[in-house]
């Protein structure tokens, strides 16, 4: 039997020494370990999670306000195909009466002929000293070399962890989600001009015959005010285009940020110092400022929505008036 002053002099004892230091570390980086799993990273991904269900939530109330004036602008393009329909309807009376009124005279003076328009289109046992050593020595091995496979084992799963980390692609997400329900995300198609009748063989003809003959004054200030009409609806079309980019250029920017504020600064998510001696306490994220900058981007991303509606409005009311 051997005393205990007289252990360091048996090789197992170091052994023991270092068997005991090696699970003494262990046990201190478990505890790290779970101070990061159970405090840190579990507050940080609930705040991440309460993050994304507000964001959501003021998403479904901008989502809400959007269908709002979509249903404002569909009865708005509604009241104007009323007054399309309306102003075709009198454009065609005119026609109609045009038409009377050159057959009228051309019968004065020429024999009768048609005149017609155009339309649209993842053990130790007993034994000798000797043989205890090399039994121990086998066993420390293993155990090293046992630690060795789990250290390379977790090192493998960390980095895949890491890939499946660079891997997440929110925006190629959404993207798969729209192709896999393309029926769903699709604008509906325009509706095709309407013809009111088929053109016929004399519509050249006539057409040719109109050229021939002087313009009437009235014709002349009906083709002047269409014209104008046009112009007026170009100038629109070019303002509101601008408009969409300018509005694309702020939301691009907009989500950008809270992104970046969602995620935070990456000296909040280090862990490579947490398992040393001395290894600091996480900082401290005030969220305060955070969400206010959040709240300021969002309020900025709806509020070109709001005026983008009430400009098409404007607009669209000024040409019901003009009709």
């Amino acid at each position: 039997m051997v005393r205990r002053e007289q252990w360091p002099l048996i090789g197992a004892y170091e052994c023991w020494q270092a068997a005991l230091e090696n699970t003494r570390a262990l046990s201190r980086d478990h505890a790290a370990l779970a101070e990061l799993y159970g405090g840190t990273l579990a507050a940080r991904l609930q705040r991440a999670a309460d993050d994304v269900l507000r964001l959501h939530r003021k998403c479904r109330d901008v989502g809400r306000l959007g269908a709002v004036f979509c249903d404002q602008g569909r009865a708005l393009a509604a009241a104007g195909g009323k007054a399309h329909a309306a102003a075709a309807a009198e454009w065609r009376a005119a026609a109609l009466k045009l038409r009377l009124a050159r057959t009228a005279r051309a019968q004065r003076t020429d024999p009768a002929s048609a005149k017609k328009l155009k339309a649209l289109d993842k053990e130790l046992d007993k034994c000798t000293e000797v043989g205890y050593e090399a039994v121990v020595s086998r066993a420390v091995r293993s155990a090293a070399a046992a630690d060795a496979a789990r250290a390379q084992s977790l090192r493998s799963a960390g980095a895949a962890l890491v890939a499946t980390a660079d891997r997440l692609d929110a925006l190629g997400d959404r993207q798969r989600t729209r192709e896999a329900h393309a029926a769903a995300f699709t604008p509906p198609r325009p509706l095709a001009p309407r013809a009111d009748r088929e053109p016929r063989a004399d519509d050249a003809d006539d057409d040719a015959e109109a050229a021939d003959e002087p313009e009437d004054e009235g014709v002349a200030a009906v083709r002047h005010e269409v014209s104008a009409r046009l112009r007026q609806l170009e100038a629109a079309a070019a303002a509101l285009r601008a408009e969409v980019r300018e509005r694309a250029k702020t939301l691009d920017a907009a989500e950008a940020e809270l992104v970046r504020q969602v995620a935070g600064p990456a000296a909040l998510w280090d862990a490579a110092g947490l398992l040393e001696p001395a290894a600091p306490h996480p900082p401290h994220d005030d969220d305060a400022p955070r969400r206010d900058q959040e709240d300021y981007y969002l309020e900025v991303s709806c509020c070109p929505s709001s005026l983008l509606i009430n400009t098409v409005r404007i607009r669209g009311r000024q040409l019901l008036s003009n009709c």
